[in-house]
């Protein structure tokens, strides 16, 4: 049998590389917006570290002070000593810091999500706003100063706030499981909201005012607290120790949970 015309076998190939091309255009175009995403993702992570890098580069050389309302997303700022530097109203939600960064002027300074390592409450600014920040070793070591900054919805798990005075605070929403709060001054202080004190230590804490309402003590340690006119409305206590805990004049003292002890 004779072999095909070169002619016709040229004419098949090329009919199905045509139907391929049809096919996979078919597919880009249904499927386009998941190769922009696989592009555009690890292109926006190496800008981002190069953007970051740049920063750091010309903070670490000082030759630049003023950042006011700048872009300082997810910069790792620890280990610089930025006093005289203005980071007003700038933009650092997701970066790292440390006591150094925050010798610069942060007033108006968006922190939510930044982490900040290894600083004394009682030492940093009172305009430092650190809404829905994470802090890590934080200490306190003045422990007469009054804490003033914003701290309301700040994680602060396992915190040594031992003998802190946080009279007045904002701390509206923040985690503090697992915080030492002994003998801390926590009085007319914002605790309400879903602020999380599971498995705190309050132990001798003065919470005189304080509004709790909503608050989840659940197994926190209360033992001789005063929380006398303390607002307690709708706050979870299941296994909390109110043993020797003072609840005069206390809102919804007995609404829920266990005061085991009084």
């Amino acid at each position: 049998m004779p072999e095909p015309d070169w002619r016709a076998r040229y004419s098949v190939r090329r009919a199905r590389v045509r139907h391929l091309l049809h096919l996979t255009r078919e597919v880009l175009g249904s499927h386009r917006w998941l190769l922009v995403k696989r592009v555009r993702e690890p292109l926006g992570r190496e800008i981002a570290r190069g953007r970051a890098w740049g920063i750091r580069v010309l903070l670490r050389a000082g030759l630049k002070k003023n950042w006011v309302a700048g872009d300082l997303r997810g910069v790792d700022l620890r280990g610089f000593a930025l006093g005289g530097v203005s980071l007003r109203g700038a933009n650092l939600s997701g970066a790292l810091l440390d006591a150094g960064s925050l010798e610069a002027d942060l007033s108006g300074a968006v922190l939510r999500d930044a982490t900040v390592y290894r600083i004394d409450l009682s030492a940093v600014s009172r305009e430092l706003d650190l809404r829905g920040a994470r802090l890590r070793d934080l200490r306190c070591s003045d422990r007469g100063r009054s804490i003033t900054v914003n701290l309301s919805g700040s994680d602060l798990r396992g915190a040594d706030l031992r003998g802190a005075n946080l009279c007045g605070a904002n701390l509206r929403s923040a985690d503090l499981s697992g915080a030492d709060l002994r003998e801390a001054t926590l009085d007319w202080a914002d605790l309400g909201g879903r602020t999380s004190l599971q498995g705190a230590n309050l132990a001798g804490a003065s919470l005189q005012g304080a509004n709790l309402a909503g608050a989840d003590l659940t197994g926190a340690n209360l033992r001789g607290a005063d929380l006398r006119h303390a607002n307690l409305g709708r706050a979870e206590l299941q296994l909390a120790d109110l043993s020797g805990a003072d609840l005069r004049g206390a809102i919804g003292s007995a609404a829920r949970g266990g005061e085991r002890g009084r």
